[in-house]
């Protein structure tokens, strides 16, 4: 599980979320650490800062919005990062430029 918690923490410095942020995350690993997964799982939110934990089946793809890192031995990690970054007001890459007037802070006349 420390695997687990590192690669969280290590994709939430990257992507700078603040301690308040608690994204939702998705685990992978073989099939025997589910059982010791799902017994830990409020464990594992409180150590890695994440949100709700859910498991994701041995080759699936999260989709788009979420940023994944490697856990050791077969296990890997994914943080969804799209919810938190428009919350944050960030563009993601390959985000169209926004238009500065939209943020506020200009002057509309």
């Amino acid at each position: 599980m420390l695997e687990l918690v590192r690669a969280v923490r290590g994709l939430r410095e990257t992507f700078r979320l603040g301690g308040a942020a608690r994204p939702p995350v998705l685990v992978q690993c073989p099939d025997l650490a589910h059982d010791w997964l799902q017994q830990l799982g409020p464990a594992f939110q409180t150590l890695s800062g994440a949100g709700p934990v859910q498991l994701l089946p041995p080759g699936e793809e999260p989709g788009p919005g979420w940023a994944g890192a490697p856990a050791g031995s077969g296990s890997f990690v994914h943080l969804r990062i799209q919810a938190a970054e428009e919350r944050a007001g960030l563009e993601t890459p390959g985000d169209p430029p926004r238009d500065p007037q939209l943020r506020g802070g200009g002057d509309f006349k």
